[in-house]
């Protein structure tokens, strides 16, 4: 822990395995309905072996990790294992056209790009060779706190692409969260990520649940009825949902028969 009482995000990680190794950190939903689940133990162990590999494959402090990936289990393990390296990490949507993408990478420039993306003119590594990390060590690395460690990329109001850096330690004290959102918003709940993590909300609430001990349910994508039978079945006290996706849940036939009763808290942004 730093002296001003900031913990690192890798650092929290491997307390909360050390607390209670054996309670879910994330369960990820796929588009079929399959879902698949880590504990606190197996996602430290997981992103201690990525980030040796990352480092293996070139990243070093202070080098940006592009993550090119849609919603996975490796997203999440992909940005802390970032942060363990020291990495500012930033994520960029998977299905992203070539002549954007390679905009945006030529102002950022990275060091290690994570993505099934082909002719990547700057050194990348894909799901396939993210299999591998198995071969690496999973025990603990040195503490850091990357400065900065998170970025979003915009086409802002011209449409030129920019990237959008949070110049503050990449860490949180005990008892914060990255938005400073209060009322609702407490350690410990179940908080569904229904949206994608290249968007900011999403992103940010994900990394900061987990921080904060909560339980990841996880979309691949965002379906209606889908999100509302995972609100039922794990009993979700905290999420982010745009309007659009609360219009689409307030559309259903059975809204008004569904049990909402867990939920604490929306969190809601971009229009009434």
């Amino acid at each position: 822990m730093a002296e001003d009482g900031i913990i690192s995000y890798g650092n929290r990680l491997a307390m909360l395995a050390e607390e209670h190794p054996d309670r879910n950190a994330v369960i990820f939903v796929a588009q079929d309905g399959q879902e698949t689940q880590l504990t606190r133990l197996e996602l430290e162990r997981y992103t201690n072996q990525l980030a040796r590999l990352l480092k293996h494959h070139g990243l070093q402090t202070n080098q940006m990790l592009v993550i090119g990936l849609p919603n996975s289990v490796e997203h999440l393990a992909l940005a802390f294992a970032g942060w363990k390296v020291g990495a500012l990490v930033l994520p960029l949507r998977a299905a992203m056209p070539q002549w954007e993408r390679d905009r945006v990478l030529e102002v950022g420039e990275p060091a290690l790009v994570a993505a099934d993306w082909d002719n990547v003119p700057y050194p990348s590594i894909n799901r396939e060779a993210l299999a591998s990390h198995f071969q690496y060590e999973d025990g603990p690395l040195p503490d850091c706190i990357p400065q900065p460690g998170r970025a979003i990329a915009s086409g802002g109001s011209t449409g030129r692409p920019k990237i959008i850096v949070d110049p503050r330690p990449w860490g949180m004290r005990m008892g914060e969260n990255y938005f400073g959102f209060g009322s609702g918003y407490r350690p410990g709940q179940v908080q569904l990520i229904a949206g994608p993590l290249y968007h900011n909300s999403p992103f940010g609430w994900m990394h900061s649940g987990v921080f904060d001990d909560h339980q990841i349910v996880m979309m691949e994508r965002f379906d209606a009825g889908r999100a509302v039978d995972l609100i039922e079945k794990y009993r979700i006290n905290f999420m982010f949902l745009s309007p659009t996706m609360m219009g689409r849940i307030a559309r259903l036939e059975d809204v008004t028969q569904r049990d909402f009763s867990s939920i604490e808290a929306v969190y809601h942004t971009s229009a009434p």
